[in-house]
């Protein structure tokens, strides 16, 4: 009983110096912390993807990388049912990316976007996500850090890690990123 109380004042005491930006997530480790609001209006919280292989990429409707929504659709419509797949609407590159209502219409118009995607959200730099947070700060030492640009995609385990993270010119149909997912699909 006294080292989790030694453990909570711990935690008290962190928080009060880093301030604001240490998250509950970041604290107890949990990727199935977060709950999101998705374009729409809907929220979703990630402890419904338990269990499951969660493939997150920060997304943008006007960038020379938008094609890429064609082969996250693709592999959407046939996927495995216990993995799942989100897009995070993210304005910090281009920074011509239309209201949350808009950028839904022409994900769906456009890409023919099916799968969910998370409302606009500072994915880098001071104020980011708490869930951008999580994922650029958390996992394997190859993982961390900031993303550089749209299509990033980060893959989780079963387990709620960070296991693995491509780059935004690496393709979700690419052989590299199927390898992985397949592996982790198998576990």
């Amino acid at each position: 009983m006294r080292r989790i109380l030694n453990r909570i004042i711990l935690l008290f005491f962190i928080s009060a110096l880093v301030g604001p930006s240490f998250s509950f997530a970041e604290q107890t480790g949990s990727f199935y912390s977060f709950r999101e609001r998705l374009i729409g209006g809907e929220n979703i919280s990630f402890a419904d993807f338990e269990g499951k292989v969660v493939l997150i990429a920060n997304v943008a409707v006007r960038c020379g990388t938008s094609s890429q929504f064609n082969d996250l659709q693709k592999l959407y419509s046939n996927k495995p049912e216990d993995l799942i797949i989100i897009g995070v609407a993210s304005n910090d590159f281009t920074g011509m990316e239309p209201e949350n209502r808009k950028f839904g219409e022409v994900c769906k118009q456009t890409y023919g976007v099916e799968f969910p995607v998370v409302e606009l959200s500072r994915i880098k730099g001071q104020g980011k996500a708490e869930l951008y947070e999580f994922l650029t700060k958390t996992g394997p030492k190859e993982t961390r850090g900031e993303v550089e640009f749209n299509f990033e995609k980060f893959l989780i385990g079963r387990k709620g890690e960070v296991r693995t993270r491509f780059g935004s010119f690496t393709g979700v149909l690419s052989g590299t990123v199927s390898k992985e997912l397949r592996s982790l699909l198998d576990e």
